[in-house]
């Protein structure tokens, strides 16, 4: 049984001692975000579309993201919500969940879906760092290798603390020292013949994106995933969901172009 969103209590968090409103010293209410609240409240209980246009400063992400995860809670349905930047994919996820996670007086889990490259494969890492090493005891190692090493054994220490994995934390620098050496690649994974399958980052995100009520993608996966649902192909990409929301909407064709355009 579907437990439907009661629009008034959405826009109740924003009064005056409201869970939102109290946690901002500087928070002022705006009517077209509490309007916006409420369409897409309407829109998730009847399963209907709904098209909104808002101008800047109406705190869109927060007012789709309200409906998003009280309905996702509630209905133990998890919800996509796509972009098409990169910019406010990551302030989707960093600031506005995170913020709306202290602000609710519910419990919700939400995810960040990227490209696999995003991420250190264990496997690559260690062939690397090893060979690195062995040539480091050999006659033939250069100053660059030396520099390269050092790089390597201070990735080391960031493996075994990151939770993710995501080559985004490290610096400019780093990144830019390790190339591809040891990004994560569909083409030469070994699943569950790799050695270190068990402490996969690739893994463990997938496991976040599977159990999460939220989840934040780009328009390219969104695309990725419908086009799998189109042709019936059994891989999935995300979990099954029963709502999307797709922020900058006014490039998603320019997605679906990108995406679906022959070569």
């Amino acid at each position: 049984e579907k437990k439907f969103l009661n629009p008034q209590e959405l826009v109740s968090l924003f009064e005056k001692g409201g869970k939102i409103a109290s946690k901002l010293s500087y928070f002022e209410r705006r009517a077209s975000q509490e309007t916006m609240i409420q369409i897409i409240a309407e829109a998730f209980n009847k399963n209907e579309a709904a098209v909104i246009e808002a101008g800047t400063g109406t705190g869109k992400s927060i007012a789709y993201l309200i409906p998003s995860i009280y309905w996702a809670v509630s209905n133990k349905e998890k919800v996509i919500v796509s972009t098409y930047t990169k910019n406010l994919q990551e302030q989707i996820y960093s600031k506005d969940l995170a913020f709306l996670k202290k602000c609710l007086e519910i419990d919700f889990s939400y995810a960040l879906v990227k490209g696999k490259s995003n991420y250190v494969c264990r496997k690559r890492f260690e062939e690397t760092y090893e060979g690195l090493k062995d040539l480091s005891e050999s006659g033939l190692f250069s100053m660059e290798d030396g520099e390269r090493l050092k790089v390597f054994e201070s990735l080391k220490t960031w493996i075994e603390k990151t939770e993710d994995g995501d080559i985004e934390e490290l610096s400019y620098e780093m990144s830019r020292v390790i190339g591809e050496d040891i990004r994560a690649s569909t083409d030469l994974c070994l699943h569950r013949k790799c050695p270190f399958f068990a402490s996969c980052f690739v893994n463990k995100v997938k496991q976040k994106i599977f159990t999460s009520d939220i989840i934040v993608v780009n328009h390219h996966y969104l695309l990725a995933e419908l086009s799998m649902e189109f042709e019936e192909i059994p891989h999935r990409i995300l979990p099954n969901f029963t709502k999307i929301v797709v922020d900058e909407a006014h490039n998603f064709k320019k997605a679906a172009y990108s995406y679906l355009e022959d070569e």
